[in-house]
């Protein structure tokens, strides 16, 4: 069965350019407006292309409403490549973000990528991780707080597995960095780790203000 693949973009032409380049190998969905793609999302998707600029509603706004109810990797495509773009992108659920123009054969490397770690996900050993009512459960891929889900990203997910998994004990920065390489099959700068853990915390304030998650300064990181 082929990997459903979303297009969030209201500019045909490139809805049908990217149509072109992906309908053989997945099975390809296309919204031009938020409520249609909620609707699209809710029946399951594997991977959603996001543009940033929409008529409704614009791309960072909708996926935070998509991380409500999908972990499905979302990778931005848009024309702003400044650094203001790419970390509100990150701290709104965003997985990857793409420039336009983008090299296509680069764009399906990246898609193939996060499709294939979010489908080795269902085929993960069973492991399940809890400390002070925050649980993280790899099967099912759920990360909750006194049984109420927490939407988190792939990204999320992997530095909680890595940090829950290792509670108390110090995380250096770099074997959070190479966990994110492996898991995420995708280079992740130092700055950026930063800005992860910034929009991981946020997400977990929301449900405890005392965050678990502590920085031990220019090292690394530790589950208190």
């Amino acid at each position: 069965m082929k990997k459903r693949i979303l297009i969030v973009d209201d500019d045909e032409v490139i809805q049908s350019s990217l149509y072109r380049m992906l309908c053989d190998e997945y099975e390809v969905l296309a919204a031009e407006d938020a409520d249609q793609a909620i609707l699209l999302i809710d029946e399951g998707i594997d991977l959603c292309l996001l543009d940033v600029n929409l008529k409704d509603e614009d791309g960072f706004s909708l996926c935070v409403r998509i991380r409500e109810i999908s972990d499905a990797p979302i990778i931005f495509i848009t024309v702003k490549d400044d650094e203001a773009s790419l970390e509100k992108g990150i701290l709104a659920g965003g997985d990857d973000y793409v420039t336009k123009p983008f090299s296509i054969h680069a764009l399906k490397l990246r898609i193939l990528a996060h499709i294939r770690r979010y489908s080795s996900l269902s085929n993960t050993k069973h492991r399940y991780y809890a400390k002070n009512d925050w649980v993280l459960d790899t099967v099912n891929h759920v990360f909750s707080f006194q049984n109420q889900p927490v939407p988190v990203s792939n990204v999320d997910f992997t530095i909680i597995e890595k940090l829950l998994s290792n509670a108390g004990c110090l995380v250096l920065r770099e074997t959070l960095l190479d966990a994110l390489a492996d898991k995420n099959d995708a280079f992740v700068e130092n700055n950026t780790l930063s800005v992860y853990i910034s929009r991981l915390r946020k997400k977990m304030m929301k449900y405890n203000r005392d965050c678990p998650i502590e920085t031990v300064s220019g090292v690394g990181y530790r589950w208190k």
